[in-house]
């Protein structure tokens, strides 16, 4: 019985040791569509590896869907207005504003801290609508347009916000852009036709895969790729409400996995959540709770 005690003992001590160092930023509370930030404790959310980042256009409020279900919103801070984004291999966020604004930013999503990286140098009637990052080499590519004819790809130092031109899409509108590693391949929207649109991302040569089924019209949007299950998801804005497709990036076919009303979610990101703890206060947690069962199974048994 008292083998059978201590060994149960040890293995639940290292099941919580193993569970606790998968903890993850984030603040209490729902997102009320419409409301202003107000702030909130930070907490941990254990669940998913996977988090969805979205920006809030009405609110400029930043927050979190947990991954896969998008589900349990959470406000995690409140910024300035920003356009397109993606997350770096640092985990932050970098971001830009739309033509009047086209500065490089990078921006701490859990606090709403920001650093000014420089200013993209582009003239004249430029939008910048969409952002993808490539985890494998690194590299972070901007979407472009100008004055709506057409739309360009660059490759954006982060460090500088210095860029240089990859290709060049003449008459085309893109909106949104998204980066599967495996196929090394971009995925966008071309917002005339409603089609998801698949970019060589060697030849830069484009293949329309088909309509997705709702319109992205004149307003931007976000997508991202979860780059460990294969999913794309692309955020929608009907004038009205936000919603999360997922999309079929061989056929185009999509799924409404979110609405959320009274919404506008004009940036979508995917990152991981995980975030190790320090081991040495999970080490002094568990030699305390040893200690206490111990203690008590003593007295009880011995």
């Amino acid at each position: 019985m008292k083998k059978i005690l201590f060994t149960l003992l040890f293995v639940s001590i290292g099941w919580f040791l193993s569970y606790a160092q998968q903890s993850t930023n984030g603040a209490t509370g729902t997102y009320n569509p419409g409301n202003p930030f107000t702030g909130g404790s930070l907490s941990s959310l254990v669940g998913s590896n996977m988090e969805a980042f979205v920006h809030e256009y009405n609110t400029d409020n930043n927050i979190v869907f947990q991954l896969p279900s998008f589900t349990n919103p959470v406000v995690v801070s409140n910024t300035f207005y920003i356009n397109t984004g993606d997350f770096a291999n640092d985990d932050y966020l970098y971001a830009t504003g739309i033509y009047w604004d086209m500065n490089l930013y990078r921006i701490d999503v859990y606090n709403g801290t920001h650093t000014v990286i420089g200013q993209i140098p582009l003239s004249g009637i430029n939008y910048s609508t969409g952002m993808a990052y490539n985890r494998n080499t690194s590299t972070m590519y901007l979407l472009i347009q100008d004055d709506m004819t057409s739309s360009y790809i660059f490759n954006l130092n982060l460090t500088n916000a210095s860029i240089s031109l990859l290709a060049t899409f003449p008459s085309t509108s893109f909106y949104t852009l998204a980066f599967q590693e495996s196929t090394n391949t971009f995925f966008t929207m071309n917002r005339y036709t409603n089609e998801l649109v698949a970019i060589n991302g060697t030849t830069w040569a484009t293949t329309a895969i088909g309509t997705v089924g709702f319109s992205v019209n004149t307003f931007f949007c976000g997508a991202d790729f979860n780059d460990v299950s294969g999913e794309l998801y692309i955020s929608h804005y009907d004038g009205v409400d936000a919603r999360i497709y997922q999309v079929n990036p061989n056929n185009a076919s999509s799924e409404l996995i979110n609405h959320t009303t009274n919404a506008d979610f004009i940036v979508l990101a995917l990152r991981n959540n995980i975030t190790a703890v320090p081991v040495s206060l999970w080490i002094g947690i568990g030699v305390f709770m040893l200690l206490v069962i111990g203690v008590v199974l003593k007295k009880r048994f011995f």
